[in-house]
């Protein structure tokens, strides 16, 4: 399927789905099954959350290359926004809205879309070879040691931590002291044991 026809049986299930719902009346729509379960003007409200979500998310996804989505309550969402006190058909004509809004954003930049996401799930490629860079940590040299096999993931990363060389002086510094003058010499280099055992 191309994605204009994509596209376009999008728009149809939308505009079918509009009414087919706009034939329950107001009461109907806000009759909940149970008391913990949502009523149907909720369902649409939470649709129309989720709508809002999906356009930002599209929008965004074309603005930056590293994409990270914050979650939201949805319940909490439903909640905020007393669905319930809202004219079914003006929840169910803005969920339409809402949707054809987005078709059309899809339609505009597709192959940005899918190329934004094609980069974050999967990566980009880097050419094989390897590569050492250090940098100056407030403990000493941090340095990082990559591998890459042409692939979309390193074949093999490799950190060398300062917290782990500066450990190999303790031996020299607890000669002819006690064993209770250890825990003041590891102190006095302020280790990250966490870089130690990587």
């Amino acid at each position: 399927m191309t994605d204009a026809a994509f596209l376009e049986d999008f728009r149809r299930t939308v505009d079918g789905a509009t009414d087919r719902l706009l034939a329950f009346s107001d009461e109907e729509a806000a009759r909940r099954p149970a008391p913990d379960k949502w009523s149907r003007k909720e369902i649409i409200g939470h649709l129309i959350d989720s709508a809002s979500n999906n356009h930002g998310r599209f929008v965004r996804a074309q603005m930056h290359d590293h994409l990270s989505f914050a979650g939201y309550d949805q319940d909490a969402w439903v909640r905020i926004q007393r669905y319930q006190d809202r004219p079914w058909a003006d929840l169910v004509r803005l969920w339409q809205a809402y949707n054809h809004h987005i078709a059309h954003i899809m339609g505009q930049s597709m192959e940005a879309l899918i190329h934004h996401f094609k980069l974050v799930t999967e990566g980009f490629r880097v050419p094989a070879g390897q590569v050492y860079q250090a940098v100056e940590s407030p403990r000493g040299e941090l340095g990082c040691h990559a591998v890459s096999d042409g692939g979309t993931r390193p074949y093999r990363v490799h950190f060398r931590d300062p917290s782990f060389t500066n450990l190999q002086s303790v031996s020299a510094m607890c000669e002819g002291g006690m064993i209770a003058d250890v825990i003041a010499a590891v102190a006095s280099i302020d280790p990250v044991m966490g870089g130690v055992d990587r």
